[in-house]
């Protein structure tokens, strides 16, 4: 079996709601980016072997699911055979999340928080000058002196329910490890149309963090083999490693202090 982890293309982020299907024609790709999006399906499609049989799993998240729809016309070009598709909420967004509170914690300045703007001190929300990426990875917002989310709009109560990398990494690595225990019969390939950050934990241990996360459009592929499953292909730039053995294994050594 493989897993593909794929991450939506580029999107506009206006739709966050959850859907109950795959007819999704919200239109919350960006329109300039989805011939790129189409040329990255295409490529995926090309590494499918024709005697694959593919499974499609998404985030319920719109931008999500269309990319599915694109990568699936892609996949029935090439006569692909696809078994089934389904949405599952374990592979949605980070809950809670919204681009423009953190990003503005990162960064400082002007920001809006459910329509309301705040001005934020940079030196307040990120003393140490993270990346957005390690930022998240840190749940840095936890460290922001409360008196000083007390002086913003809602007292801070946005930040208060992101969900945080462990939970994140907990919720999808449960995953994979029941994906490890299934016993399949042919060259089964799930692929999961989801999230920068569901993926985090992945790249973590390709590059201990020094590339933040794969871009829109592109994947992360996992092989079970002796009972774990192998990270087999991903994006060169994040990382100079042939492949990764013992997913499974060795996420359990290097966060063993968030899968308790």
């Amino acid at each position: 079996m493989k897993v593909s982890f794929i991450r939506h293309g580029d999107a506009l982020y206006n739709n966050i709601g959850h859907e109950k299907d795959f007819l999704c024609l919200y239109g919350d790709l960006k329109p300039d980016a989805i011939e790129k999006l189409r040329l990255q399906a295409r490529a995926f499609a090309e590494k499918i072997d024709s005697d694959e049989l593919v499974t499609i799993w998404s985030s319920p998240i719109p931008r999500a699911i269309e990319t599915a729809n694109i990568f699936t016309d892609e996949l029935d070009k090439k006569e692909i055979s696809i078994r089934k598709r389904k949405l599952f909420a374990i592979f949605e967004e980070a809950r809670g999340f919204r681009w423009e509170y953190l990003r503005g914690m990162v960064s400082g300045g002007e920001t809006k928080i459910h329509n309301h703007t705040v001005i934020l001190d940079k030196n307040m929300t990120n003393p140490k000058g993270l990346s957005f990426g390690r930022y998240f990875r840190e749940s840095a917002w936890k460290e922001i002196p409360v008196d000083y989310l007390n002086s913003l709009w809602e007292k801070g109560e946005v930040l208060s329910g992101i969900e945080t990398f462990s939970s994140l990494t907990k919720r999808i690595f449960r995953e994979i490890e029941r994906l490890a225990k299934i016993k399949t019969k042919g060259k089964q390939h799930v692929l999961i149309f989801t999230h920068q950050c569901n993926t985090d934990f992945l790249t973590e241990l390709l590059n201990e963090y020094q590339h933040w996360g794969i871009l829109t459009g592109e994947n992360i592929t996992l092989e079970h083999r002796n009972m774990d499953f192998d990270i087999v292909d991903f994006p060169q730039e994040i990382s100079n490693k042939e492949n990764v053995k013992g997913v499974i294994s060795g996420t359990k050594k290097k966060f063993s202090d968030i899968l308790q």
